[in-house]
């Protein structure tokens, strides 16, 4: 039970670090966000509402304090809103998740049943040919 724990302890601190340093690294993107999302339109934004959008995405606080705010409500399930797919992430990952695993069982069952069959056959005549 006390190994089962220090494992699971571990796999936490793990997906902690991961986070941390996901997060991180793209808050070091030399991609501006609001740019990406405004586009070629940025010559007509007025400036106040820059600072507007940087204010509600959360990107005027530190970077330490937006970690701790997306951490958090990763943690209440809310994984945020994708721009790309106009949708709630966990619905776009929901969706894909179904596919990869619809997938991933179309590929077991095409290679475990032919695999059985020749490892049991295998067996079965394990009986080198006679010359």
């Amino acid at each position: 039970m006390k190994s089962l724990f220090s494992h699971f302890l571990r796999l936490i601190t793990l997906l902690v670090l991961v986070a941390a340093g996901t997060f991180i690294l793209l808050s070091f993107s030399p991609v501006d966000p609001i740019r990406a999302y405004i586009g070629n339109d940025l010559l007509h934004v007025p400036p106040e509402q820059y600072a507007r959008i940087a204010a509600r995405w959360g990107l005027d606080q530190p970077l330490w304090e937006r970690f701790g705010h997306w951490f958090w409500r990763l943690l209440q399930g809310d994984m945020g809103y994708s721009m790309l797919f106009n949708a709630p992430v966990a619905s776009v990952i929901r969706g894909t998740f179904c596919n990869v695993i619809r997938a991933a069982g179309r590929r077991l069952a095409i290679v475990w049943f032919p695999g059985r069959g020749i490892g049991f056959s295998g067996r079965t005549f394990s009986q080198p040919l006679a010359g």
